[in-house]
Protein backbone atom coordinates (compact mmCIF):
# COMPACT_ATOMS: atom_id res chain seq x y z
CA UNK A 1 0.00 0.00 0.00
CA UNK A 2 0.92 3.52 -0.25
CA UNK A 3 2.15 5.97 1.92
CA UNK A 4 0.21 9.52 2.41
CA UNK A 5 3.36 11.34 1.43
CA UNK A 6 2.68 11.43 -2.10
CA UNK A 7 4.57 14.26 -3.82
CA UNK A 8 2.53 16.30 -6.23
CA UNK A 9 4.01 16.69 -9.62
CA UNK A 10 4.25 20.23 -9.66
CA UNK A 11 6.72 19.31 -6.62
CA UNK A 12 8.95 17.48 -9.09
CA UNK A 13 12.18 19.31 -9.35
CA UNK A 14 11.69 18.15 -13.51
CA UNK A 15 9.83 17.96 -15.66
CA UNK A 16 8.94 16.39 -19.10
CA UNK A 17 9.97 17.27 -22.79
CA UNK A 18 6.23 18.50 -23.50
CA UNK A 19 5.61 20.42 -20.52
CA UNK A 20 8.62 22.45 -21.03
CA UNK A 21 7.57 23.16 -24.35
CA UNK A 22 4.27 24.28 -24.12
CA UNK A 23 5.62 26.77 -20.98
CA UNK A 24 8.34 28.19 -23.39
CA UNK A 25 6.11 28.03 -26.53
CA UNK A 26 8.16 26.35 -28.52
CA UNK A 27 8.92 22.22 -29.68
CA UNK A 28 9.77 19.72 -28.15
CA UNK A 29 12.51 18.95 -30.71
CA UNK A 30 13.71 22.68 -29.68
CA UNK A 31 13.52 21.49 -25.81
CA UNK A 32 15.82 18.22 -26.71
CA UNK A 33 18.13 20.09 -29.04
CA UNK A 34 19.06 22.47 -26.55
CA UNK A 35 19.25 19.98 -23.65
CA UNK A 36 22.12 17.97 -25.37
CA UNK A 37 23.90 21.03 -26.41
CA UNK A 38 24.14 22.31 -22.66
CA UNK A 39 20.97 24.92 -22.68
CA UNK A 40 18.76 23.48 -20.78
CA UNK A 41 19.68 21.62 -17.59
CA UNK A 42 18.06 18.12 -16.70
CA UNK A 43 19.18 14.75 -16.49
CA UNK A 44 18.78 11.84 -19.32
CA UNK A 45 18.14 8.37 -18.48
CA UNK A 46 17.64 5.75 -21.44
CA UNK A 47 15.56 8.12 -23.79
CA UNK A 48 14.15 9.58 -21.31
CA UNK A 49 14.84 13.27 -20.40
CA UNK A 50 13.47 15.34 -17.62
CA UNK A 51 14.78 19.14 -17.85
CA UNK A 52 15.01 20.88 -14.68
CA UNK A 53 11.92 23.20 -13.57
CA UNK A 54 13.91 25.98 -12.21
CA UNK A 55 15.59 26.03 -15.45
CA UNK A 56 12.68 26.34 -17.74
CA UNK A 57 10.84 28.80 -14.68
CA UNK A 58 14.44 31.08 -14.94
CA UNK A 59 14.07 31.36 -18.72
CA UNK A 60 10.45 32.89 -18.39
CA UNK A 61 11.12 35.32 -15.75
CA UNK A 62 9.55 33.34 -12.79
CA UNK A 63 10.74 31.85 -9.77
CA UNK A 64 8.40 29.32 -8.76
CA UNK A 65 5.48 27.14 -9.97
CA UNK A 66 2.89 29.49 -7.93
CA UNK A 67 4.01 32.68 -9.70
CA UNK A 68 3.90 30.37 -12.97
CA UNK A 69 0.26 29.79 -11.85
CA UNK A 70 -0.60 33.11 -10.61
CA UNK A 71 0.58 34.85 -14.00
CA UNK A 72 -0.59 32.36 -16.67
CA UNK A 73 -2.21 33.83 -19.44
CA UNK A 74 -0.90 37.19 -18.78
CA UNK A 75 2.04 36.49 -21.18
CA UNK A 76 2.37 36.45 -24.88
Amino acid sequence: MLSGNLISVTDSPTMGVAEAAQILGVSPRHIRNSFHRGELSGAQVGRCIRISRHAVYSLVGFSDAGEVAANAGTRA
